[in-house]
């Protein structure tokens, strides 16, 4: 419910011609925890996959990206900044 919301949020923001809303997901992907990272990762591009395929969210396709913050809590603050400061990321 929450996510219908936020996604009908973004679609007001964005104008009737955006249609894509990204995920940016902040994991450990390499580290000492990486298998839990990387099983994140999967789920959530399963999650996303899904969403997609039964059109969970009509008007709008999902898309996903991980970034590895190496189970650093330094690194995941770097991984946050790049992922904010990025314009991509605001199209």
């Amino acid at each position: 419910m929450r996510l219908q919301w936020l996604l009908h949020s973004l679609s007001w923001a964005a104008g009737p011609h955006e249609n894509v809303v990204r995920i940016a997901v902040a994991l450990p992907l390499t580290g000492d925890i990486a298998a839990l990272g990387q099983g994140i990762k999967r789920a959530c591009a399963l999650a996303v996959e899904e969403a997609n395929r039964q059109h969970r969210f009509p008007g709008f396709r999902l898309e996903m990206e991980a970034f590895d913050d190496r189970s650093d809590p330094k690194e995941a603050v770097d991984v946050a900044n790049r992922i904010v400061s990025d314009p991509a990321w605001w199209r």
